[in-house]
C-alpha cells in the first residue's frame, strides 16, 4: 500500500506539470481517434467522444489508477509468497 501511495503521489504531481500532463492527454486522445478510425463499430465514435470529454478523461484515469492499485496488491502478494518461500527457515519440523 505504501508503494502504491508513493506511485500515486508522484503520478498526480507529474500530471500537474505542463511537460507531462497535457502531452499525455493529447497522446491518449490521438490514440483513441486512431482506434476509432480502424473500428468498424458505429458506436465507437460516440464512446471516443465520451472518453475525450473532461469527465471521460477523469473516469478513464480513475479506472487506470484502480487497475494499478490491484496490480500493486497482486505483485506484493506474489513477492511476499516468494520471499517467505525462499527465506523460510530450513531446519523447522514438518
Amino acid at each position: 500500500m505504501v508503494a502504491f501511495a508513493v506511485f500515486l503521489v508522484v503520478f498526480l504531481v507529474a500530471m500537474t506539470r505542463p511537460e507531462f500532463g497535457p502531452p499525455l492527454r493529447h497522446e491518449m486522445k490521438a490514440a483513441l481517434e486512431r482506434s476509432v478510425e480502424k473500428s468498424p463499430d458505429p458506436n465507437a465514435k460516440q464512446v471516443a467522444e465520451m472518453l475525450t470529454s473532461p469527465n471521460g478523461f477523469a473516469t478513464l484515469f480513475t479506472i487506470v489508477i484502480l487497475l494499478f492499485a490491484i496490480l500493486f496488491i497482486i505483485f506484493s502478494v506474489i513477492g511476499a509468497i516468494a520471499g517467505a518461500t525462499v527465506f523460510a527457515p530450513k531446519n523447522r519440523a514438518p
